[in-house]
């Protein structure tokens, strides 16, 4: 398995490279951005830049936004386990106390009080 994702790594990386070099004149095409709301005085207008900037900044920009995600869910998930863990641990308590209450002889005097109440009745 870890050569075949190394063997595919290889594979992708030759293939964004013929990518490039092949299309090497449309990703040196220099684009420029603006934002411009028409009805406020507001616009602004970034500087020329080519392509070759602009798609490895996007995807980093993407792969850190992801990652902000999945670091918050992570922290999400740890603080429900911990709960989850604690709540379970209280009611294994709970079990083993209830396990353990001794019988108490009151109660066992009072049941058999009841069943010799109940052999005595005819029938």
């Amino acid at each position: 398995m870890k050569h075949f994702r190394v063997i595919l790594f290889v594979l992708f990386f030759v293939f964004m490279v013929t990518i490039l070099v092949q299309n090497h004149q449309a990703f040196s095409t220099k684009v420029v951005f603006k934002f411009d709301l028409s009805p406020l005085p507001i616009s602004y207008y970034t500087s020329e830049m080519m392509l070759y900037f602009i798609i490895p900044v996007t995807f980093i920009l993407g792969a850190c936004i992801t990652l902000l995600f999945w670091i918050i869910d992570s922290f999400q998930l740890k603080r429900e386990i911990k709960l989850l863990k604690r709540e379970s641990l209280e009611k294994d308590k709970e079990l083993n106390s209830l396990r353990n209450l001794p019988l108490t002889s009151d109660n066992v005097a009072a049941e058999q009080v009841a069943l010799n109440h109940l052999d005595n009745i005819d029938l």
